[in-house]
């Protein structure tokens, strides 16, 4: 086993940028930065590496400690040090623990702490703060790790590692006793610091919050353009009643010169002297947990490009991206529908994905998360008993139960079933999932919950 500890010198943090969800409000050495590198197929297999960290106020450190497995008879002593970091933690005053999409590494611990009969009930002892969950709440949209740490300015050191890289490897630790003895101490090194990473820029991402997410852009072009008059348009300004429709009014009788908006920017709007719009990150939907997310890219630079020149007089696009050789960004460049629908159909093709394909959605959601995640394994379990009544073993095409993409509209938490049309005859699965949310419904489901069933659905977030 391999146990570092490891010091990062960090500057002092301010109150006033900090995240503040549900009017909860810690200071971040009333915190655990939490992240894991596992090993699931089909079920979970291993922790390969567990890392967290703290914020020490004297000495304004965080203090990371990491575990890594060597070989396979490591993967339960691995959860039984874990188990003791989070009580030492608890006995330190801890009170809540920070993760980036932690529903995943939560139930990665969880099922395997159950598999090895370790006792421990992370929601009795620690509230939870899930960064993706803040980034969808303020901006209704998904963002990925890394994407979000470029809006942050976070710059990593080494080479960002897919989590199906690193899946493979400690698949190969487990299997192989002397797998690990092998691998160069290069890797060894990468990947824990790759996770080190991971915790120690959640403390970033939570101390800077406000500072990037609602006031850099804003701040940034009023510095560029001191004389022009800003308006910004997005949930934090159009939240009262009238607001929205008075922002447009502003800008279309001239009384700013620029505007500032999120998506509902991109269509619908036509201000006849506007010439020039500007495009920040417009790949941030490309890493979306949805087959649409290039369509739905391929759309939104298009539709927002269309606000320029709407008269005329000619109009510019400023695009800012960090994948300039991505199909989708320069099909969108050159306005090449035809081009665009090529490149897509191929990938839709070699993946399985509509058109080749039939897709299933099932969303549970409801105000308390717990009971959205019983109900949709509750339907989960009645699923796999009547498919395998019906002579059905292999249970590949069922993706989920997860928390959507989107995890949260509207104060209603949503957790997800998908189903793919993939050796199996798709009247068979529309009939069982028809018997099961319909007329078994008041037998399976609990009143307080919604069923929403989509065929081939226009997106799966």
């Amino acid at each position: 086993m391999i146990i570092r500890e490891n010091n990062v010198k960090v500057e002092e943090y301010s109150d006033e940028f900090m995240i503040k969800p549900e009017d909860r409000e810690y200071k971040p050495e009333e915190l655990i930065f939490f992240d894991l590198e596992h090993y699931v197929y089909k079920k979970p297999k291993c922790i390969g590496v567990f890392g967290a960290c703290e914020y020490d106020k004297k000495s304004k450190e965080i203090k990371v400690t990491q575990y890594m497995i060597e070989d396979k008879y490591e993967a339960t002593y691995i959860l039984y040090l874990a188990k003791k970091y989070f009580v030492n933690m608890k006995e330190k005053g801890k009170k809540a623990i920070v993760t980036f999409s932690g529903n995943n590494d939560f139930t990665v611990i969880n099922y395997l702490f159950k598999e090895q009969e370790i006792y421990y009930n992370f929601e009795d002892e620690f509230d939870s703060i899930d960064i993706q969950k803040e980034y969808e709440k303020d901006k209704n949209s998904s963002i990925g790790l890394k994407n979000l740490e470029k809006i942050f300015d976070i710059v990593r050191e080494g080479e960002v590692i897919s989590g199906s890289n690193l899946a493979k490897t400690f698949h190969k630790v487990i299997k192989d006793r002397s797998y690990f003895k092998r691998m160069p101490q290069e890797k060894i090194d990468k990947i824990l610091q790759y996770n080190e990473q991971d915790v120690v820029n959640l403390y970033y991402i939570y101390v800077n919050w406000k500072k990037y997410i609602f006031e850099k852009v804003e701040e940034e072009i009023k510095r560029l353009f001191g004389n022009a008059k800003v308006l910004r348009m997005d949930k934090d300004t159009t939240s009262k009643k009238g607001e929205l429709d008075n922002i447009l009014n502003k800008f279309k009788n001239k009384e700013a010169n620029i505007l500032i908006g999120t998506q509902m920017l991109s269509k619908g709007l036509d201000f006849e002297d506007v010439t020039l719009v500007g495009i920040l990150s417009a790949d941030m939907m490309l890493n979306l947990p949805d087959f649409k997310s290039f369509e739905a890219t391929f759309q939104l630079i298009t539709q927002v490009s269309g606000r320029a020149g709407r008269s005329d007089k000619e109009g510019k696009v400023i695009l800012q991206t960090y994948d300039t050789d991505h199909y989708v960004i320069r099909r969108a460049l050159n306005y090449d529908f035809e081009g665009f629908y090529d490149d897509e159909i191929k990938v839709r093709k070699i993946f399985s994905y509509a058109p080749f394909n039939n897709m299933i959605s099932v969303v549970v959601s409801g105000k308390s998360e717990k009971l959205v995640e019983k109900n949709i394994k509750s339907m989960y379990n009645s699923l796999i008993y009547l498919l395998k009544e019906r002579g059905v073993e292999d249970f590949d095409f069922i993706l989920g139960p997860s928390p959507c993409a989107i995890s949260k509209i509207n104060q209603n938490y949503r957790y997800q079933l998908l189903f793919k049309d993939d050796n199996i005859e798709i009247n068979l699965l529309k009939g069982i999932i028809k018997y099961i949310c319909i007329t078994k419904k008041e037998i399976v489901f609990d009143k307080d919950v919604n069923i929403s069933i989509d065929v081939n659905p226009n997106n799966i977030l």
